[in-house]
């Protein structure tokens, strides 16, 4: 076959069609994309300033990066703490203490910091007799 005649094998590739194809879809994305981007309006609730004190019967347990122990503000050794904590929770019917540990302590010394809490407060198997922890993730003022 030779290549001048009409009906003859071509070997290059007709780019036309693509490039056709290629810009009606470009179109059709710029029209349909601003009607793809509708929303639901949403009430968020105003956020609330807090002052940082926990209300008066909140326990909050504090460990600070100096391995120092906090009941509300008031230092403590451990004895201590777990004393005062068995004192207080012993005639509450809602066992609830909150544990805020600075990010410098080692895991396995607030572990065991949480686990004598729990321990010592009357922990049973049933969660529903036992102390239960809660983990504050921001750094609670101690001073």
């Amino acid at each position: 076959m030779e290549m001048g005649k009409v009906g003859a094998v071509r070997s290059e590739i007709n780019v036309t069609p693509l490039v056709d194809v290629c810009l009606v879809l470009l179109i059709i994305f710029i029209v349909v994309q601003p009607m793809a981007q509708l929303g639901y309006n949403v009430n968020v609730p105003p956020k609330q300033t807090s002052s940082g004190n926990p209300p008066s019967d909140q326990l909050v347990v504090s460990m600070t990066a100096d391995h120092k122990l906090f009941l509300n503000k008031q230092e403590m050794n451990q004895t201590t703490l777990i004393t005062q904590l068995k004192d207080i929770l012993s005639n509450r019917r809602d066992k609830i203490v909150f544990f805020s540990v600075d990010d410098a302590v080692n895991y396995g010394e607030a572990m065991e910091v949480m686990d004598a809490v729990r321990n010592s407060t009357g922990y049973k198997e049933s969660a529903a007799e036992g102390v239960k922890i809660g983990l504050v993730m921001e750094a609670v003022p101690v001073k």
